[in-house]
């Protein structure tokens, strides 16, 4: 007897790709960019020429493609000229130092909406709450000097800038912020992406400035960091072992379920249904069918099959 086989490889739920090769992962991440101050001591036009220089990190867990949350690490100085402590006076300059750790809860807004939950680019946001240490003092922009209440003959300093020392490390101030803003990220690769980022951090102080109730719009003051940054996810393995836990996945489906001998010949089609992000890009399988029928073996052609990054014969099979 010898048989003809034919196979196929079913690939219809591939199409809908309604969740990519999402999965569940931690990631690190890092960035760097400028701070901005918006405080009772801002001009309107001074925010672009007080940028300082800041970063910062964290650690994050992504439950689903939607939602996530993450630890946040910010420090940097900040920086706001203005006229608005004296009336016609010389013009002051609110300096500070500031870091602070959060907590976030994150939002991918593209997400919810695209089928495609692991597409090259998205649109994401954050809110949350934070413990920040600062210190402050205020200048004058001509000579720098410190600032002296003309009333009191007290400098306009605090925390680790004067002899008031908070709580907080190295004498800093302590105060609960409330961070908050939105993101893009850019996949390079499956675990690595670009982030550009701009971060709010409300204050539960009028303070960070030395200043209280000067321009009502900043009734509390508000630090602002927009940054670039990459994001390191940890997958796994997609590799040989993770292949071999889900061996019991493959599904098989062989007509006609009942064979008929036509002349000598038997006519077999075997139906091989790979499952999503199963078959390694750096993989290949020899898949070698056998009929049994009473105490007689007969071996059919195998079939090989491999990844998206193997070179030579057989028939790739995507990873997506």
């Amino acid at each position: 007897m010898s048989a003809g086989v034919s196979y196929a490889q079913k690939d219809g739920e591939k199409a809908k790709k309604d969740k990519g090769d999402f999965r569940t992962h931690f990631y690190v991440f890092g960035n760097i960019g400028a701070t901005s101050f918006f405080t009772d001591a801002n001009r309107t036009n001074s925010l672009l020429e007080d940028a300082n220089l800041g970063y910062g990190g964290g650690l994050g867990l992504q439950i689903s493609p939607v939602f996530g949350g993450r630890f946040q690490f910010i420090n940097g100085r900040y920086k706001a000229t203005g006229d608005m402590f004296v009336e016609n006076g010389p013009i002051i300059r609110a300096l500070s130092s500031e870091w602070d750790l959060s907590a976030n809860m994150t939002i991918d807004f593209t997400n919810i909406f695209r089928r495609n939950k692991t597409a090259p680019w998205g649109i994401y946001g954050f809110w949350g709450a934070g413990y920040s240490n600062y210190s402050s003092m205020r200048v004058y922009d001509n000579n720098g000097g410190i600032q002296v209440d003309p009333v009191t003959g007290k400098e306009y300093r605090s925390g680790a800038y004067s002899n008031n020392s908070g709580k907080g490390m190295n004498d800093a101030k302590e105060i609960m912020v409330i961070p908050f803003g939105a993101g893009m990220y850019f996949h390079l690769t499956p675990k690595l992406s670009l982030n550009i980022e701009q971060n709010f951090r409300w204050a539960e102080t009028d303070s960070l400035d030395l200043k209280k109730r000067g321009r009502e719009e900043f009734i509390n003051d508000l630090l602002g960091y927009t940054s670039i940054g990459a994001h390191y996810r940890f997958l796994g393995s997609s590799g040989l072992k993770k292949m071999k836990k889900r061996c019991d996945e493959i599904t098989y489906k062989v007509t006609p379920e009942v064979l008929e001998n036509i002349n000598g010949k038997v006519a077999i089609k075997i139906e091989i249904n790979y499952p999503e992000n199963y078959f390694d890009k750096k993989s290949a399988v020899r898949f070698a069918p056998y009929i049994r029928y009473g105490d007689q073996v007969k071996k059919l052609p195998a079939k090989f099959f491999k990844g998206e990054k193997v070179k030579g014969a057989g028939e790739m099979v995507n990873y997506s």
